[in-house]
């Protein structure tokens, strides 16, 4: 874009072009009191292209009449000023001729002042080649008019005025400002929530005896130890009740009992799960047919699953007071009532690790004893207690993201691609007022562990086809968001901002600012405290 200098630019360009004229033998006396020679014409120009950003400050272009190109060249990968190098300016005429010229260095730091003069009156294409890290950066630049006279150039019609907030480049430079073009995109907004993480259903195992005696290990073995792992069905513990036929007598009449019951237990366990498995069915038709939300389905799932294990551990508990009873009629019945030591094996209902192990080996342990949780953190559950006026906003199938709250970098999409939705809760916390929201998610590396706290960011909203800008571009301007678009080189303007949903690091903006603008973002407050000056310095540039 090419823009009319200010005026406080001016004068530095019309002693700069008067020297050039003196020089050329272009410049003429003045009798005293004749009148002065009417200030020459400028102009600047801002290319963003590529990697580079040029402004370009010239006088009115006059055929044969050197002119001062102040070009001014910045870095958009480091927004540092190019320190080194040659750069080449290209022009052909639409007549077909063309004209080079390079300048082998920048006059001072990030500002190269080539003297061009071009000997046709007419339209000029242009570009500035700029040779970076063994490669060739052409940046093309506006189409520029050379006049045939100083009085054509000074009668050319005057470029739009350009207003705004003035930030030399040499302050931006100095103070690492930094600018992001306005992209259209797609956002999501996330609400907080506390979250933690919890075992899931059927994944935690306290291991007790089914009757009293000595703990001794299984054959061969030894008694597993907090921190090993144990399969599902492997022999962790024996025990060795007291076998003299006096003795046996309580505990044959308590197994009894006790079988008794567990009889009753399991046949109750099996018909809940065959209600649960009917009710499952039935409720995943409904789902493919449309009729039940998903949330209805997973809960399904949970109850079926649930009641299968609490099935198969009724029926592994019948089955080993079983082989109790019968071992106790074994001995109670054996050859002469003399005594026997027939050992009670105690399995491990789940694969996990052992979290905890209770009594040693040769300690006397009853029925109700724990000899060993067992635990299963292959995958775990993440809980979000979720505001009760939140809960509305979202839908929990959507999902988001959890982290440490020590750790940002850890963040993680919930549920992720092998995760999934377990349950809502249907009460809210009297205390809190909070809903839980639980997510099962995978966990081989053990990363998570039980109780840990987590910051949970769930979906609540989004936008596609969006314009969006850096969060760190918005400034508070009385209260209201605000930003600075850099317009020029060197010229930046305050657009006040209506904001949309946030995500992350970045913002929605429903009005302020279009695709394709630059923002100013590292430095914003920088160049807001500019706009607040009351006096600005003089162009430091001193060409």
């Amino acid at each position: 874009m090419r823009t009319p200098i200010r005026s406080r630019f001016a004068a530095a360009f019309a002693a700069a072009s008067l020297a050039v004229a003196a020089g050329c033998g272009h410049g003429h006396d003045h009798p005293a009191g004749a009148p002065e020679a009417p200030e020459p014409r400028t102009a600047q120009v801002t290319v963003w292209h590529g990697r580079w950003e040029v402004f370009l400050e010239h006088r009115f272009l006059v055929r044969g009449v050197p002119a001062r190109f102040v070009t001014h060249l910045t870095d958009l990968e480091t927004f540092e000023p190019r320190r080194g190098g040659a750069v080449t300016f290209l022009f052909r005429h639409e007549s077909g001729s063309a004209k080079e010229h390079t300048e082998s260095a920048p006059a001072r730091e990030g500002i190269y002042i080539p003297e061009i003069s071009l000997d046709q009156a007419g339209r000029w294409e242009a570009s500035l080649r700029i040779p970076h890290e063994g490669k060739d950066h052409d940046v093309p630049l506006p189409p520029y008019t050379v006049h045939g006279t100083e009085a054509d150039a000074l009668a050319a019609p005057e470029p739009d005025a350009l207003e705004g907030i003035t930030f030399l480049k040499e302050q931006a430079w100095r103070l690492g400002v930094r600018t992001a073009e306005v992209e259209s995109g797609s956002v999501v907004e996330h609400r907080r929530a506390a979250g933690v993480v919890a075992v899931r259903a059927g994944a935690r195992s306290r291991v007790a005896p089914p009757v009293a005696g000595r703990l001794v290990p299984p054959p061969g073995g030894r008694l597993p130890a907090p921190g090993e792992r144990v399969e599902k069905g492997q022999v962790l513990a024996v025990v060795e009740p007291p076998f003299s036929v006096d003795l046996l007598q309580p505990h044959l009449v308590e197994s009894g009992a006790r079988a008794a019951g567990l009889e009753g237990e399991a046949e109750k366990a099996l018909l809940e799960k065959e209600q649960a498995e009917r009710t499952l069915a039935r409720v995943e038709r409904l789902a493919a047919e449309g009729a039940r939300p998903q949330r209805d389905l997973e809960e399904a799932r949970t109850a079926a699953a649930s009641a299968r294990l609490a099935s198969a551990t009724a029926d592994a508990a019948r089955e080993a007071f079983r082989r109790v009873a019968g071992t106790y009629a074994s001995v109670r019945d054996g050859a002469g009532g003399a005594p026997r030591h027939p050992p009670v094996e105690v399995r491990a209902p789940i694969a996990g690790i052992v979290i905890e192990a209770t009594f040693a080996e040769g300690e006397h342990v009853a029925p109700e004893s724990i000899l060993f949780t067992v635990l299963d953190a292959s995958s775990v559950l993440v809980v979000a207690r979720v505001s009760e006026h939140d809960l509305p906003l979202f839908d929990p199938a959507r999902g988001g993201a959890f982290s440490l709250p020590s750790i940002p970098s850890s963040r993680r999409p919930l549920p992720g691609p092998d995760g999934r939705l377990a349950f809502v809760g249907l009460e809210v916390d009297e205390r809190t007022r909070t809903v839980p929201v639980a997510y099962e998610v995978p966990n081989a590396d053990g990363a998570l562990r039980i109780g840990m706290a987590l910051d949970v960011a769930l979906e609540s909203g989004s936008a596609r086809d969006a314009v969006v800008l850096p969060a760190e571009a918005v400034v508070e301007e009385e209260g209201l968001p605000a930003a600075f678009v850099q317009v020029a080189g060197e010229t930046f303007e305050r657009r006040p901002l209506r904001l949309g949903i946030r995500d992350g690091d970045r913002v929605q903006v429903l009005s302020g600012v279009k695709p394709g603008e630059r923002v100013a973002t590292e430095g914003a407050f920088a160049v807001r405290l500019a706009s607040l000056a009351t006096a600005l310095p003089e162009h430091g540039h001193a060409h």
